[in-house]
């Protein structure tokens, strides 16, 4: 049991930094990406919905609406892409690691 924990610990010391930062970064930008898509759907399925009373013309509030759907559209799409491709190779390689732990995936 302690040498099991040793061995993690080193592993973990012994490993490169700069690829746990980029990885890091990467989750970030897949999270950021997340969200952008959350307020995406948000924005989509809330469209066609009347002005809550705000004080401004209902042409400048569909204009600021589909302003709002290119910024989250464009910014979920490169957030995605930048994020995947910091940390697109990290979370395969877990995970084809974690497939062939169990059996189910190529040698």
């Amino acid at each position: 049991m302690r040498s099991r924990l040793r061995r993690r610990i080193r592993g973990a010391f012994t490993q490169d930094w700069l690829e746990i930062l980029v990885t890091a970064l990467g989750v970030l930008f897949l999270g950021l990406a997340g969200l952008f898509l959350y307020g995406l759907v948000t924005l989509v399925v809330h469209f066609n919905e009347p002005n809550p009373g705000l004080p401004i013309a209902e042409g400048l509030y569909k204009t600021s609406k589909g302003a709002g759907l290119a910024v989250f559209a464009v910014g979920t799409i490169v957030l995605l892409l930048v994020g995947w491709s910091l940390a697109g190779p990290a979370i395969r390689g877990r995970l084809r690691e974690l497939r062939r732990r169990r059996g189910q995936g190529p040698p």
